[in-house]
């Protein structure tokens, strides 16, 4: 095995355990989290291990479809000073979704 192969094994591996033990998943959706291949992982983890997907999208963002459909709960945000108040938003929708 190369060591190529042995790091992506190794980040696959430490980022499985990571997302399984969380009770939800959480992504600051940006336009560069579509292209990013760790967040991309990360997001088809969650699914796979079937965890709530919360998100928080940096404001015209698109959201795939699918992506959308399998959210549980989206928050906006417009600029860094909005993010935190949208943080809140999402965090108070996820308790009134008991996640």
């Amino acid at each position: 095995m190369s060591d190529r192969e042995e790091y992506l094994r190794r980040a696959v591996s430490r980022t499985f355990d990571k997302v399984q033990g969380s009770n939800v998943f959480l992504a600051l959706f940006t336009a560069a989290y579509q292209r990013d291949p760790q967040a991309l992982m990360q997001l088809g983890m969650a699914v796979v291990l079937d965890k709530p997907l919360l998100l928080l999208v940096d404001g015209d963002t698109p959201i795939p479809e699918n992506v959308r459909r399998l959210a549980r709960a989206i928050e906006v945000y417009q600029s860094l000073d909005d993010l935190g108040l949208a943080t809140e938003r999402l965090l108070k929708k996820a308790k009134e979704l008991g996640l």
